[in-house]
């Protein structure tokens, strides 16, 4: 009896500790997935060029996802990050090619909109408190709406031409995008694993109210973090507007979900207070490899969203199980 208790004891303890090793357990998962899809295809998916594609791709969408971790993290939402990119994209083309700026002052003119757009989504959920999602969504719903009004349902194009090395460029051989995707990962991980405001982040997700009893200044995160996710799909923006050299209103549909959906599946927590960048990056080349195997294979668009959706449900349904531990 003492011998089955302890056996017990045992895996229960070694239960325990697999949040600590998520990171590697999620590793295990890409590097398994990335195995099955390369037999699946033929070796296609580990082709070398394919390899860089995937990483491109999936730069744009890694870049929204660490902005949106941010609002996770504080147990928030954005659906409004895919909005918020093609409006900001929209913008700096229409600066660029119908009134002359200069591309270096249209970049930071875009950053100033998305700035705004985030500060506005800041202080309706963090001073008039209003639910983020109706907030978020409201955003999202009416950028292409906004855009319409330049586009006019119709491409723009005009773009100077040196602006393609944001979005095409290589610096000793690694594509621009994937460069730019690091930095703002490594740039996350500092400020989230090591400055007051990562901790301050966390704490807010954890338990806003012993946050700010603690002198967490809790409003002044919640208006912080949208302003950041906001910046994140203006960046994500300008370097798929780089790499296509037009904007219309569609140039980046569904990217909200592929971010949210890389931040759930790298291991944040919809209820916030969880996650590491680490893990996020993972999540991003996981929804990467998925997308990229399935059109590799001629599956119908229709079982992308499917097979996407029914990743996610498995990672909120593991993260819901670990937290009744």
């Amino acid at each position: 009896m003492d011998s089955r208790e302890s056996q017990s004891t045992g895996i229960k303890d070694r239960f325990a500790k697999l949040p600590q090793g998520e990171v590697f357990t999620l590793g295990l998962i890409l590097f398994g997935l990335m195995t099955i899809m390369a037999v699946a295809t033929g070796g296609a998916t580990i082709n070398p060029t394919n390899l860089r594609n995937i990483l491109i791709e999936s730069s744009v969408r890694g870049i929204v996802a660490m902005g949106e971790a941010f609002v996770l993290l504080t147990a928030g939402i954005d659906v409004s990050v895919g909005g918020v990119a093609i409006f900001v994209a929209v913008v700096g083309t229409v600066m660029m090619s119908q009134m002359g700026v200069p591309i270096m002052l249209a970049l930071v003119l875009m950053a100033l909109v998305a700035v705004a757009i985030g500060s506005f989504s800041g202080f309706a959920i963090s001073k008039i408190r209003m639910n983020p999602l109706v907030v978020t969504l409201a955003i999202w719903i009416m950028s292409p709406g906004a855009s319409y009004l330049f586009t006019h349902g119709t491409t723009l194009y005009g773009i100077p031409e040196a602006l393609s090395f944001l979005g095409l460029g290589r610096i000793l051989g690694v594509p621009l995008p994937v460069i730019v995707f690091a930095i703002v990962a490594g740039v996350g991980y500092v400020v989230l694993g090591h400055t007051p405001f990562g901790r301050a982040v966390y704490a807010v997700g954890t338990n806003e109210v012993a946050a700010r009893l603690s002198g967490i200044k809790t409003t002044r995160t919640r208006f912080l973090v949208y302003v950041i996710s906001a910046a994140c799909a203006g960046l994500a923006g300008a370097v798929i507007l780089g790499r296509l050299m037009c904007s219309s209103n569609s140039m980046v549909g569904g990217v909200e979900l592929d971010a949210i959906s890389a931040c759930v599946i790298g291991g944040v927590s919809l209820m916030g207070g969880k996650g590491k960048v680490a893990g996020i990056v993972i999540g991003v080349l996981i929804i990467g490899v998925v997308n990229n195997s399935l059109t590799l294979l001629g599956v119908t668009p229709a079982l992308v969203p499917i097979a996407k959706g029914g990743i996610i449900l498995l990672a909120v349904m593991v993260d819901s199980l670990r937290r009744r531990q």
